[in-house]
Formats: C-alpha cells, sequence, structure tokens
C-alpha cells in the first residue's frame, strides 16, 4: 500500500491532483535532463523534490508560463509543511509572486485559479489545529509508533469529524497493524465523508485482498478509479489485481476522426480541419459512419457549442457532442450499413452503443482535456455504470481452467 508523504498539505494536494488533467496544461518541447525530472515528479504529486527542479527551471527559462504557474503550484503545495513564522510568510510571498508571473507570461490552464484562490485563503497564512494534529501523528507514524499514530488520527477525527485523511490514516493505521476489521470501518468513514477520493477504495481493497477475498477486493479497486480516473494512482490496485489473476487490461478501440480549428490564413478565421484514421477509412462503409460523426462535430465547433452551453463564452470538446456524433455513427450504421456493424472499425462503436455505454467510454478511455470537465457531473448520477464499463469493458479475465 503506498503510504502518503509525511507534511506535504495533503489536504489541499488531494484538491489539486484531480485538477491536473483537467487544466490542459501545455508543454513546451523540453531537454531531458531538469525538465524531464520535473515533469515526472510532478505527475506523481511529489511537490516537494519538484519545487527545486522547476525553481532552477524557472530561472534559466523566465519565459515559460508552464515553469512559472507549477513552480508556484509546487511553493503552495508545500506550505503546510510549515509552522507559522517568517520563513512560511516568504514562500506565500514567492508563491503569489510566481503566479503573477505566469499569468503575465499568458498562462491560462485551470492550475493558476486554483493556485490563485489557495493564496487568497486566510487558512494559507497558518495551519489549522487538524493539521497540526495529524502531523505529529504523523511523526509518530514515521518513527514506526504505531499505537501512538493510531490514538492521534483517532483524535484528530474526533475533533474533526469531516477530515478525511484523519480517518484514512485511522484505517492505514489498523492495517498496519493487520486488524482488517478496524481498517475496513475507517476506510468506510472516510468514504462516507469524501466519495469522490480514490485512496480510501483503493487501501480497503489492498486491505480485501489481505484477508483473502480478492473478488471483493476489485470492486473497490474499480470504485478508486471511478472516484479519480484521471489520477495515476487510482488505477494502482486494478492494476494490481489483474496481474495478481492472469488477466489483462484493454480498452474498446474507435479510430475516431480528429477534428479541431485551424488558421488557414484566410483572414476569415479559423476552419474545421478534420483529420481521417486511414484504418476507419479503409472500408468505405466505415468510412460513410466516420465523416458522419465528423461533420457533426463541425458544426460544435461552428456554433452548435455555444447554443447548447449559453453561459459558455469560448468552444471545448464536450461530452454531449462527442456522444451526439458516435450516436450519429451508429444511426448511419443502423440505417444504411447493417452490413458493417461487424467491420473491425466500427464492431466497438455498435457493441457500446448497445449496452448504453458510450459516454461511460468516453470519459474513462477517449477523454481530453475539454471532456473532462464534464467527468465529475455525470460520476455523481452513474457510478454503477462507470464501474461497469470498468468490469465489461477493460478488464479481460483468462480462459476458464488457465
Amino acid at each position: 500500500m503506498e503510504r502518503r508523504p509525511v507534511g506535504m498539505g495533503n489536504s489541499w494536494r488531494l484538491v489539486c491532483c484531480g485538477v491536473l488533467l483537467a487544466a490542459g496544461i501545455g508543454r513546451a518541447a523540453e531537454p531531458q535532463d531538469d525538465a524531464t525530472l520535473a515533469r515526472q515528479l510532478y505527475e506523481r504529486a511529489d511537490f516537494l523534490d519538484a519545487m527545486p527542479v522547476y525553481e532552477r527551471l524557472a530561472a534559466a527559462q523566465p519565459e515559460n508560463a508552464v515553469y512559472a504557474e507549477r513552480l508556484a503550484f509546487c511553493l503552495t503545495a508545500n506550505l503546510q509543511m510549515l509552522p507559522a513564522g517568517q520563513q512560511r510568510e516568504d514562500m506565500i510571498v514567492r508563491a503569489r509572486a510566481e503566479a503573477e508571473r505566469a499569468r503575465k507570461l499568458g498562462s491560462n490552464s485551470g492550475l493558476l485559479p486554483s493556485v490563485t484562490t489557495a493564496l487568497n485563503s486566510s487558512a494559507i497564512h497558518a495551519p489549522s489545529s487538524e493539521e497540526d494534529e495529524l502531523r505529529d501523528a504523523e511523526m509518530a507514524f514515521g518513527k514506526g509508533d504505531l499505537d501512538a499514530a493510531l490514538a492521534g488520527y483517532k483524535a484528530a477525527a474526533a475533533r474533526h469529524p469531516t477530515s478525511y485523511l484523519a480517518h484514512l490514516d485511522a484505517g492505514d493505521v489498523y492495517y498496519r497493524k493487520g486488524d482488517i476489521a478496524g481498517a475496513a470501518e475507517w476506510f468506510g468513514k472516510a468514504i462516507a465523508i469524501n466519495p469522490d477520493i480514490e485512496t480510501a477504495y483503493r487501501y480497503w481493497g489492498d486491505t480485501l485482498a489481505r484477508s483473502g477475498d480478492d473478488k471483493a477486493a476489485l470492486a473497490y479497486y474499480i470504485r478508486a478509479v471511478v472516484a479519480e480516473p484521471y489520477k495515476q494512482a487510482s488505477r494502482g490496485g486494478l492494476q494490481a489485481w489483474v496481474k495478481r489473476n492472469g488477466a489483462t487490461l484493454q480498452s474498446p478501440q474507435l479510430p475516431r476522426p480528429k477534428v479541431g480549428l485551424k488558421d488557414d490564413g484566410t483572414g476569415k478565421g479559423p476552419a474545421p480541419v478534420i483529420n481521417l484514421d486511414q484504418n476507419a477509412m479503409a472500408d468505405p462503409r466505415a468510412g460513410a459512419a466516420w465523416v458522419a460523426y465528423a461533420a457533426n462535430r463541425v458544426l460544435w465547433l461552428k456554433g452548435r457549442y455555444l447554443e447548447r452551453h449559453p453561459g459558455e463564452t469560448e468552444y471545448r470538446h464536450s461530452l454531449d457532442e462527442e456522444v451526439e456524433s458516435l450516436r450519429l455513427a451508429v444511426q448511419v450504421i443502423q440505417k444504411d450499413l447493417p452490413d458493417a456493424a461487424q467491420l473491425p472499425a466500427l464492431r466497438d462503436l455498435v457493441r457500446l452503443s448497445k449496452d448504453d455505454m458510450l459516454e461511460p467510454y468516453v470519459l474513462l478511455n477517449g477523454v481530453d482535456a475539454g471532456i473532462a470537465q464534464d467527468y465529475p457531473a455525470y460520476r455523481a448520477t452513474h457510478r454503477e455504470q462507470l464501474a461497469a464499463f470498468i468490469e465489461k469493458y477493460l478488464i479481460v479475465r483468462p480462459p476458464a481452467g488457465q
């Protein structure tokens, strides 16, 4: 079971980790040294070690907005490990300066507002009593004193009944002590506090696996992915389960055309651009379905998105656009090309549509930064649908008898 680093401002980190994919942060071409290391540390949420690397990168390339905003993020994420005092105040000033510099350099990602909001919070100036209590318990845990750590976590949970981390970490100590029932109880309490964080599901899956109930463990590993599908750690339990049980992970293959906007230099503004997948176009029957898909997406690019989303000011690729376009392709097949349903380029599309799994597919396997923004609303009312998709479409079990 992967343990959280000690004293890293976990409450704020858990919120912000889920922003990374949805932010759609652009990456410039980077040399193979500090840039690669920084990205690797950042993507696995190791913001303490990433901070000095981004400091070097930001100093070497002061015009790079990505380095400025990521340094601001790392500085903010690490504030909670500092006690109240001048060092902490100095880091707040530095984080604000980097955030402002990133803004002036043209950063428009979804990450920067999260940093700004955190830095403008009055709570950023001093750790809360909950964080102080958790830090003390973490110190005991790090020294191997599990009884003291458990007492600290449970005391924090009693004083802060909505603290996800206090309940999660109490469950973690029970797990380390080999108390399966205690671990399950406290992981369940953490999930009740916030069902949209993956960690307690994954830890509970590990607990069930240790008890010998690997079948029940799978359900919790799947729920971890449903909770936070764009966080790398959320799939760790599922990947370990697959390896233990001789299964594999796969995903349906839909060779969808790429549709976007590009300025053609005519002065008329961006024009739609369609790049058709050659595999999809190998058979004219499959090509007809995918052309219908692409044509519908062009309509969304040219104004339908803003018509359907009157509160928005600019286009983004959305779940409703993608699913509507896929369904139009299915309609073409069913109406005009029924014999094409078994073509390799269309087979998975027809199957997903028949099983009412187009939305889960798009959100879990066909996602981009725009579509990811629609995930929380869909998850709120379709958890079982998402779990069923993972169970049926992503996990391939070995043949019986093997």
